[in-house]
């Protein structure tokens, strides 16, 4: 059944959404770890687990994962987190706010209009920043930007539909 369409929602409640992709790790060190990779995912995950609870204890809403495909959590590296996979889009049409690093599903959080936000910690590829200036949006560096001063909006309408009827459509097969 078409996404769009689809009206059982897998939570029930408002939730912020994070897309994850599979940083730190990701699909080239599949393989042999080393001490300095899990080092730095420690450091990773308790700067998100921290961000997290932020944005929890703001809004008033759980901070819901999208797991990346070819993950293999836990569900302790997000704290405790609810972690689902392979339900992306799904999740980010009845999201009330989507959390992005880099990674194609935000095609999804365009098409559905979701408030977004870009967001990195030290260290992470320069490649977010030229996603996020695509669309218009900051990069907040959650090592450095005080968590109150990162804000969630929608991206302009001029802006998403060249995305949308440059990238991915036109308006003649956009229902097809």
């Amino acid at each position: 059944k078409e996404i769009r369409k689809q009206t059982n929602r897998i939570i029930q409640n408002n939730y912020i959404l994070f897309v994850d992709s599979l940083y730190p790790y990701g699909e080239a060190t599949r393989g042999k770890i080393t001490s300095q990779q899990i080092n730095k995912a420690k450091r990773y995950y308790l700067k998100c687990i921290d961000f997290f609870n932020f944005l929890e204890d703001k809004y008033k809403m759980p901070v819901v994962i999208a797991a990346h495909p070819s993950s293999t959590y836990n569900n302790s590296e997000f704290g405790d987190r609810t972690i689902i996979i392979n339900k992306t889009a799904q999740l980010i049409k009845d999201a009330d706010i989507v959390l992005l690093h880099e990674s194609t599903s935000h095609i999804f959080a365009i098409l559905f209009d979701k408030p977004i936000t870009f967001f990195k910690t030290n260290g992470m590829s320069f490649h977010i920043g030229v996603l996020a200036g695509f669309f218009r949006k900051p990069v907040y560096n959650i090592d450095k930007v005080q968590y109150g001063k990162i804000e969630f909006s929608k991206v302009d309408k001029g802006v998403r539909e060249n995305y949308i009827y440059t990238q991915l459509t036109s308006k003649k097969t956009e229902n097809m």
